[in-house]
């Protein structure tokens, strides 16, 4: 069936029977009879070719047809909500809307530990996706609406993107606990001489930093490359191999016993995790939240 064939009005019902689980409890949310109800999904069945809800004891069970239509019905309806309902705004305690992010390895690690309990708290029913996207697809995912927010070090070349700092971190290096060669400070000669394993995320063809170095006429010597952080800890422990991190993520990789940060003996920048967004999702009551509650998470770090 073409979209012109769907009624629109049925939308309401799916998302009160997606909420509830219940015909009855779905319609009573509505002010809607049972018998009504009834008709309504049977037509959203005839419209979708799917069931949409199988009986399972006295509950109905979303099937997976309607639990992929979820996210669209629950952003819809919020978005009919926020833009034409007057002083509707976004209650974040009732929304169900599913917030889609796109970030790194290395940025879920840092963000999501902390700003997970502050949002589940604040937003119960709300959901987070959260995706891995290339940089160059970035741009065109937010104007669509792909995705609501993208976090990351990288900076988006793309003109009208808004973006906001979220913290910035200096470079630490990790070795290994029981590496003899290094006390409390690594000497540049041993630093350059020592083998690396070096971080290229999205396809690069060097490290994430090596820039930097570059820059003063600096080169590393690579053993290892990887495209991302998270197994960094357990290739360094043991071996005489030093890796290039950022220091929040070393706060992290502090709790494995089997290494330790060390500052590094050449300058290097300080690393910016970013927020950015579409201007079209500027004035989004969703959006706006979102932003404000990643930003409030981490302000103790920018005062640091």
């Amino acid at each position: 069936m073409s979209f012109r064939e769907l009624d629109l009005n049925l939308m309401p019902v799916l998302d009160a029977l997606l909420t509830h689980g219940s015909v009855s409890r779905a319609g009573e949310a509505l002010g809607m009879t049972q018998p009504t109800m009834s008709h309504a999904l049977r037509r959203l069945r005839v419209y979708f070719n799917d069931p949409l809800f199988v009986r399972s004891g006295a509950r109905m069970v979303a099937t997976q047809k309607a639990l992929e239509l979820a996210p669209v019905v629950a952003e819809m309806m919020e978005g009919v909500r926020a833009r034409l309902v007057p002083g509707a705004g976004f209650d974040p305690a009732q929304s169900r809307r599913v917030f889609s992010l796109s970030m790194t390895d290395m940025a879920e690690l840092v963000f999501m530990p902390r700003l997970v309990p502050r949002f589940r708290e604040r937003a119960p029913h709300a959901r987070l996706r959260v995706l891995r996207l290339m940089p160059r697809e970035l741009p065109a995912a937010l104007e669509r609406r792909d995705i609501d927010l993208a976090i990351g070090s990288l900076p988006l070349t793309a003109d009208g993107l808004y973006q906001q700092q979220l913290v910035r971190h200096p470079l630490v290096c990790i070795v290994s606990r029981d590496n003899p060669r290094y006390g409390e400070r690594i000497a540049r000669e041993a630093y350059l001489a020592a083998e690396h394993v070096g971080v290229m995320p999205f396809g690069r063809d060097e490290d994430i930093f090596e820039w930097a170095l570059q820059a003063q006429g600096l080169k590393r010597r690579f053993f290892m490359m990887t495209q991302g952080f998270l197994t960094l800890p357990m290739l360094i422990e043991g071996s005489d191999l030093i890796a290039t991190v950022p220091e929040h993520m070393a706060r992290v990789f502090g709790t494995h016993a089997g290494i330790r940060c060390l500052p590094p003996p050449v300058e290097l920048p300080a690393l910016a995790l970013r927020q950015s967004w579409h201007p079209r999702f500027q004035h989004d009551p969703g959006n706006a939240w979102l932003r404000a509650l990643f930003f409030e998470t981490f302000s103790a770090d920018r005062a640091g």
